[in-house]
């Protein structure tokens, strides 16, 4: 149990909906991502390149739907994203809770560098924007690393994910899904 210091009433446990990360998933079924294993071998929770290598790796799976969500992966720039996150973290100088985390953008956000769709076949022949999407760039500077763009329905009409150009992806982390 809980002890309470001093005489005070014990503090609630509070459960998380989540299994922790060494635990079982709720179907019973293993952790497939080796980030999982990592950190339920060694207690030593994974770093900003390891878990994007794991991303990276599951994007590039033939047999998952990762090719098919990812409308364009910046591997190059999350690598050297993920290694200065991480060596921020070694030097006990991070930006912050969000640094280090790897993320994907909706095709609907600006990224420097790169031609906004927004799920449109029509838009792609615009002109690359010029700088980052205000929330692009707050996210940066907190740390994230941005693996890359991700497929949407066109011009965000819908909740359904389809999209008569891109196709529609399944779940990237489970076919059956």
């Amino acid at each position: 149990g809980v002890r309470a210091p001093c005489g005070s009433a014990p503090a609630p446990v509070r459960r998380s909906p989540r299994p922790p990360p060494d635990g079982p998933r709720r179907d019973g079924r293993a952790r497939a991502d080796p980030c999982w294993r990592r950190a339920a071998d060694d207690r030593r929770p994974a770093g900003a390149t390891e878990r994007l290598g794991s991303a990276l790796s599951r994007i590039h799976a033939a047999e998952l739907e990762g090719k098919k969500a990812f409308t364009e992966v910046y591997e190059q720039s999350a690598r050297r994203e993920a290694e200065a996150s991480d060596k921020r973290a070694s030097s006990g100088s991070t930006l912050g809770p969000l640094d280090g985390r790897v993320v994907s953008i909706k095709a609907l956000f600006d990224v420097a560098g790169t031609t906004t769709t927004a799920g449109s076949a029509t838009l792609r022949r615009n002109k690359a924007a010029e700088k980052d999407a205000v929330i692009v760039e707050r996210l940066r500077n907190a740390g994230v690393v941005i693996v890359g763009k991700t497929q949407m329905t066109e011009f965000a009409f819908s909740a359904l994910g389809t999209n008569p150009h891109d196709g529609q992806p399944g779940n990237p982390r489970d076919r059956t899904r």
